[in-house]
């Protein structure tokens, strides 16, 4: 399944929408901010939500956010401080690969859950996901979603206008 992200950018008061392989509207997300902490919404189309991202405001070397479903915490991401873009995912044993701008993958067990790469179309390029079969989609998204931002992310943690 592919899921390719409408907008092209992550900033405070975002909402844009999630595409399927059709280009129909599968979900979409907004963010928001509150003083120093950050949180984005994986809602439905009936925006019921389905995951919410927030951030850890404590530490302000290391950037780290906690995925929630369910009201659950299931993963936590930490931005490692490195010269390359490290991360660190808690709760899931996905290793992260081949991280070149916003294009890389993610393999359990050496197998891909999911990749993530820049598409081009005849209106030019957008992001695009690929979740394999036994990945929880939404996980997925979410976890892109997350590193995302991140990546984005100026130190001071404001975001940048582009994915």
């Amino acid at each position: 399944m592919n899921l390719h992200f409408k907008e092209k950018q992550y900033g405070w008061g975002d909402k844009f929408y999630i595409l399927d392989d059709n280009d129909q509207r599968k979900y979409w997300v907004k963010s928001s901010v509150v003083l120093w902490n950050r949180k984005w919404e994986i809602c439905d189309l009936d925006k019921n939500v389905l995951a919410v991202i927030k951030n850890e405001p404590k530490s302000l070397l290391k950037k780290k956010y906690y995925i929630c479903i369910n009201e659950e915490k299931v993963v936590a991401i930490t931005k490692e401080i490195s010269l390359v873009p490290k991360y660190t995912i808690e709760g899931l044993d996905w290793q992260m690969h081949g991280v070149m701008l916003h294009e890389y993958e993610m393999l359990k067990n050496g197998q891909e859950v999911l990749s993530f790469h820049r598409e081009v179309t005849r209106w030019g390029d957008r992001p695009v996901l690929k979740v394999a079969n036994s990945v929880n989609e939404l996980l997925a998204l979410a976890v892109v979603t997350t590193i995302s931002y991140v990546m984005n992310a100026k130190e001071d943690g404001t975001p940048t206008n582009h994915l």
